[in-house]
């Protein structure tokens, strides 16, 4: 019973000491560092927006690569996520080199349907009543069960800067 209200006593101990160092660490800010925190920019600037590459005719399509061109004086490419088509696939992306989105994808079972493949982020970096073009190019597809090529064409997209609208860009898959 001793050692069950010591270790009790220890632990209310351990608790308190740890309550005051989290309000000693959190009331050290200065004046200073509170001053020059950044604030937050205009949404007209730097506002991010979600604009996905559709398929269209896709059937069996096992694997997928392709290159989104960009205005980069416009736009700034983030992230890029799976579009509901490609809920299966593993895929990979690079936004490294500006006004280029390069996107990768794999699905053993292939991907079949239409809809979006792929989510591109950007984030607004030019101003003005602008529509800059979005282009897919350098587009691979193949299919899942005989590896053989699967001809595409592409419909590119734009974005108007002032009012965030869209046209998505499209991949069109040959039929059988």
């Amino acid at each position: 019973m001793k050692k069950i209200k010591l270790l009790a006593a220890h632990l209310l101990v351990f608790w308190a000491l740890a309550l005051v160092l989290l309000l000693t660490l959190t009331s050290c800010a200065s004046e200073e560092e509170i001053a020059s925190a950044p604030t937050a920019a205009p949404t007209s600037i730097f506002e991010e927006i979600k604009l996905p590459v559709h398929a269209k005719g896709a059937g069996r399509v096992g694997s997928l690569e392709f290159v989104l061109v960009y205005d980069p004086a416009v736009l700034e490419a983030t992230k890029v996520e799976k579009g509901a088509l490609a809920g299966n696939a593993m895929m990979e992306f690079s936004v490294k080199t500006p006004g280029r989105v390069w996107v990768g994808m794999i699905d053993a079972q292939g991907m079949s349907g239409d809809g979006p493949l792929a989510i591109v982020f950007f984030r607004v970096v030019g101003k003005g009543e602008v529509i800059t073009p979005l282009t897919p190019e350098d587009i691979e597809a193949y299919d899942a069960e005989t590896l053989l090529d699967i001809i595409t064409e592409a419909s590119p997209g734009n974005i108007a800067v002032e009012d965030r609208s869209f046209i998505a860009p499209v991949i069109a898959f040959a039929g059988e």
